[in-house]
């Protein structure tokens, strides 16, 4: 007999079983604006990660030559990461769809 309390107790002997579920598609104005944060979210993180890199807080409020010349050394680095980033997760992708339009498990196929 059922105990009170227990209705959403979980069975131990009971196999998990997991569904992939789809994403929902954003409206346009939504996935615009999704598309713009994460954009200055980017190049924000770009900045912070370039001045404290490159410039000395403590020393004023003029950048020095050197330090402006370290500032885009830094910003070409940084975009070239990313760009080799962004190029490989296309692929990744682009994999994936693959495998998924032969019919195959993504989730088996580990060699991609």
């Amino acid at each position: 007999m059922r105990q009170p309390g227990q209705e959403f107790r979980v069975d131990p002997s009971k196999s998990t079983v997991f569904e992939v579920g789809t994403l929902p598609q954003l409206p346009w104005e939504v996935q615009q604006e999704s598309e713009r944060y994460l954009s200055n979210n980017s190049i924000m993180k770009q900045h912070k990660f370039c001045a404290n890199l490159c410039i000395n807080f403590k020393t004023g409020s003029e950048l020095l030559r050197e330090e402006q010349n370290c500032m885009q050394t830094c910003f070409s680095k940084y975009q070239s990461a990313m760009d080799s980033y962004y190029n490989e997760r296309n692929i990744f992708q682009s994999q994936l769809a693959d495998l998924k339009a032969r019919g195959l498990d993504v989730y088996e196929a580990r060699d991609i």
